[in-house]
């Protein structure tokens, strides 16, 4: 979602008069004491584009907020904001662009789910034994893929981005814990750095999209944590330091988000 944010000029001359006053206090002009030189020699040694980015920095996180408080937004991530006009004497304006929680739309989930379940059924397995790895259950790729097929979600372009980021920022972190550089990585797999860029955005979209459709089944589902079934699980852990890391809010709600998520798949593989 995008929309223009204006600042008024009176609020610009205000935030850059406190800006230059910052920069005089700090400012060395020689011939005056610290804090002494007159502001058109601070602004001319500091630069209007230093000054500019400061008042920016003032201005923009309140008019932002209000904005958002005033349309009653929810942004997901941290905005994407351009300038469109930071002339002197006029009005600012910007072109603000935020990532909303996307609108899902399931359709009859009962009944395509209960599908995609039924042929894996006829399919039997070479070894009537369960996958090694959870990810590999047939029955939870058949719905995940199904799901991904048939509810309607789209996912904000500057969430993917977000996240596409994040991951490429993890993998290059752990290339270089293992003392290479990106260019002998992407060698290695026989991959450019533009592929390796579409990979990591296709697999963004796709995981986003699914969390957003299990977030709205689990709301059609009715389906409850209490903190009864999130203290259980914590007792699990043997480790204490463990224990009070998972105790702390943040992660509490995560292991919220886990067991829903738990009940709900399995409601859906009884269909």
């Amino acid at each position: 979602m995008k929309f223009p944010l204006t600042i008024a000029n009176k609020t610009i001359e205000d935030a850059r008069r406190h800006v230059v006053a910052e920069f005089i206090a700090k400012t060395s002009i020689k011939g005056f004491r610290l804090g002494k030189a007159p502001a058109n020699l601070v602004e001319a040694k500091v630069g209007a584009k230093a000054i500019t980015e400061h008042v920016l920095d003032h201005v923009i996180p309140k008019a932002y907020a209000d904005e958002v408080h005033k349309q009653n937004l929810k942004p997901l991530t941290m905005p994407k904001i351009n300038p469109t006009n930071v002339k002197k004497g006029e009005d600012w304006t910007f072109e603000v662009e935020i990532a909303q929680r996307p609108t899902v739309k399931l359709g009859d989930y009962k009944k395509y789910v209960k599908a995609a379940l039924a042929k894996v059924a006829k399919v039997k397995p070479a070894k009537d034994e369960p996958p090694p790895n959870p990810d590999d259950d047939p029955q939870l790729v058949a719905m995940f893929d199904i799901l991904l097929e048939k509810a309607a979600c789209e996912v904000p372009p500057l969430l993917i981005e977000e996240e596409t980021n994040n991951q490429l920022n993890r993998l290059v972190s752990q290339i270089k814990k293992l003392g290479l550089s990106v260019e002998k990585y992407l060698a290695s797999i026989k991959t450019t750095p533009e592929e390796l860029q579409k990979n990591y955005t296709a697999t963004a979209t796709s995981n986003l999209k699914l969390e957003f459709i299990l977030d709205a089944l689990i709301t059609d589902q009715k389906i409850e944590v209490s903190e009864k079934d999130i203290d259980a699980l914590i007792a699990t852990v043997g480790d204490e330091h463990t224990k009070s890391h998972l105790a702390t809010p943040r992660e509490r709600e995560g292991i919220k988000h886990m067991l829903a998520k738990r009940q709900l798949v399995e409601r859906l593989k009884n269909l």
